[in-house]
């Protein structure tokens, strides 16, 4: 009778629209170069609460997933987080360095800079918090959507030159709480700037 109730379950999940799709990654709360080192290209890294030391990605294809993972940290009508996965519950980097291609970063917490090295491709920043940290990219196509860009310092750039001639990269939804002078975004080329939301209100340099 359980069997065939369970059964019935899976039939009706799977006329409704399927199964749940689960997240296979690896669970991390200790990072070290020697597990970026052995790991697969495309390899998941789902980090658990807790603050990370700077590492080098060292194979295309990574994704690094935080505590924040598909949840949108932008502030609300309210001046809330959309999603309240911030408050003691964050997966900190003080920075990273960006080397090669197809790298994902979701529901993270920069405190620092996300920096990229040479001519890449493919990089993806996605429901990230950053505070009072910058994104240094000048020769890499990158997009950078949904995120929160918090205590920008006064003076400073908070997403900085970003690809080349040859390169599209783009920066959109994000939001952008400033300081005096400070900038949201300072491009060269060919980048796509739309739909951002700057507090208070910053002209983006092109």
């Amino acid at each position: 009778m359980a069997a065939r109730t369970i059964s019935l379950v899976v039939c009706l999940l799977l006329l409704l629209g399927g199964l749940p799709v689960i997240r296979a990654c690896t669970r991390v709360n200790t990072l070290t170069q020697y597990l970026i080192n052995v790991a697969a290209p495309g390899t998941t890294f789902c980090f658990d609460p807790g603050v990370y030391s700077a590492y080098t990605t060292v194979k295309g294809g990574f994704k690094f997933h935080g505590p924040g993972f598909g949840k949108d940290p932008r502030p609300n009508a309210e001046g809330n987080p959309r999603d309240p996965y911030l408050a003691g519950k964050e997966a900190i980097f003080p920075s990273l360095t960006v080397r090669h291609n197809g790298f994902v970063l979701d529901g993270l917490t920069i405190q620092n800079s996300v920096t990229t090295v040479g001519p890449i491709s493919g990089l993806q920043i996605h429901n990230c918090f950053f505070h009072n940290a910058k994104i240094y990219s000048p020769t890499a196509a990158i997009k950078v959507s949904t995120s929160l860009f918090d205590s920008v310092s006064n003076g400073a750039v908070a997403i900085l030159d970003l690809g080349d001639s040859t390169d599209s990269s783009e920066v959109s939804n994000n939001y952008f709480r400033l300081g005096t002078f400070a900038m949201a975004v300072q491009v060269k080329h060919n980048t796509v700037v739309r739909d951002n939301m700057f507090v208070p209100s910053s002209p983006t340099q092109t």
